[in-house]
C-alpha cells in the first residue's frame, strides 16, 4: 500500500513536471515571437525612416529539413502614401537561419507604374492610387492631379477600389473605381457645396 502511494505522488510530480515544461515553452516561444517582430519592425524602420507605414503582413514558424523551427516574416513598408506615385516594398526575412538578413527587397510599386503587364492585377491600395491617375481614361484626374495639392483616400470596395482625389484648397474632387483587375469602372468629378 505504500509503494502504491509512491508511485501516485510520483506520476503527480511528473505531470506537473510536464505541465510546467509546456507552459515554459509556450512563453519561450510567444517572447521570442515578440522579440523578432520588434527586431524587424526596427530594422524596417532603420532602413525606411520617413516611411509611412512599417508593419509585419505575416510571421509563420516553419521547420527545415533538419528538423529545426525558424520564422519566415514578410514585412511591408509604405513611402509616400498621401502622394500619386507611393512606393511599397516587401521584405522577407527568415529567422534565426539568416538572423536579420533580408532577401532583395521586393517592390510592389516603383517608379509610378501599374498594370504594365497582362493580366493585371491591383491587390494593393498603393497600386489602386497609382492606378487612379495612369490608366487609360484617367487623364483628367492626373491633370488635376498634377495641377493641386491634393491627397488620395483609399478604399477597398466591392468591385475593387476607390480613390478619392480631395483638397481642401480645390472646389472639386475626383472619385476614381478602379476594379481588381486593373479597368476603370467609374470616374467622377464632384463640385463641392458652399457652405
Amino acid at each position: 500500500m505504500y509503494l502504491r502511494k509512491e508511485i501516485g505522488v510520483i506520476v503527480v510530480l511528473l505531470v506537473i513536471v510536464i505541465v510546467l515544461a509546456l507552459v515554459i515553452q509556450f512563453y519561450k516561444t510567444n517572447i521570442e515571437k515578440d522579440d523578432v517582430k520588434n527586431f524587424i519592425l526596427e530594422d524596417l524602420k532603420t532602413k525606411h525612416p520617413n516611411a509611412d507605414i512599417t508593419e509585419i503582413i505575416s510571421m509563420e514558424l516553419k521547420t527545415n529539413e533538419g528538423g529545426e523551427e525558424y520564422y519566415s516574416i514578410k514585412g511591408r513598408v509604405t513611402e509616400g502614401l498621401d502622394s500619386g506615385c507611393p512606393v511599397r516594398i516587401h521584405y522577407s526575412y527568415t529567422y534565426p537561419s539568416q538572423k536579420f538578413v533580408t532577401q532583395p527587397p521586393e517592390y510592389i510599386t516603383q517608379g509610378c507604374e501599374v498594370c504594365t503587364t497582362s493580366p493585371c492585377f491591383i491587390a494593393f491600395e498603393e497600386e489602386a492610387i497609382i492606378a487612379s491617375h495612369t490608366l487609360s481614361g484617367t487623364e483628367s484626374v492626373h491633370e488635376f492631379i498634377s495641377t493641386n495639392d491634393v491627397y488620395p483616400t483609399v478604399n477597398e470596395v466591392e468591385e475593387g477600389w476607390e480613390v478619392v482625389w480631395d483638397s481642401p484648397d480645390s472646389e472639386v474632387s475626383y472619385n476614381v473605381i478602379i476594379s481588381s483587375s486593373g479597368e476603370v469602372i467609374s470616374k467622377e468629378m464632384k463640385v463641392k457645396s458652399a457652405e
